[in-house]
């Protein structure tokens, strides 16, 4: 599984693209490459971008990993938009989002457009992302 991820300090968001068969594991490794990265803010948004992932854990998995999320300090505290291209992504992202309705606003979407008006960013961020290398966490 890979993934790319990108701090936009003057928007204050946080962008994030996952590829291929991705477990709750693969995101588990992900986040600490987001979280130690020196831009981080835990109060900035986020939008991460699922379209090009397909989703390969459990609602058990999912809802252990969200325990263990929720204790976390470094957590999210920003509003949350979800990309889905597929109806299991979207399932697994309403759970998520009734999960942690407490902690944080969730969107959950199909286009790029949506999340712009979502998150109020510029258009052209998901530019500065593809321009990115992957990172693969094999």
């Amino acid at each position: 599984m890979e993934f790319k991820f990108f701090i936009d300090v003057d928007q204050k968001v946080i962008l994030e693209t996952f590829y291929g068969d991705i477990s709750i594991s693969d995101i588990e490794k992900a986040i600490p490459h987001i979280f130690n990265h020196p831009d981080y803010n835990k109060h900035f948004d986020v939008a991460i971008d699922f379209r090009k992932a397909n989703s390969k854990y459990s609602k058990q998995a999912l809802q252990d990993f969200i325990k263990g999320y929720v204790e976390n300090d470094q957590k999210v505290l920003g509003r949350v938009a979800i990309l889905v291209s597929e109806p299991t992504s979207a399932a697994m992202a309403t759970l998520y989002g009734e999960e942690m309705k407490e902690i944080h606003t969730l969107g959950i979407f199909c286009s790029e457009s949506e999340v712009h008006r979502f998150l109020r960013i510029s258009p052209e961020i998901f530019k500065k992302i593809d321009a990115l290398e992957t990172i693969s966490l094999e």
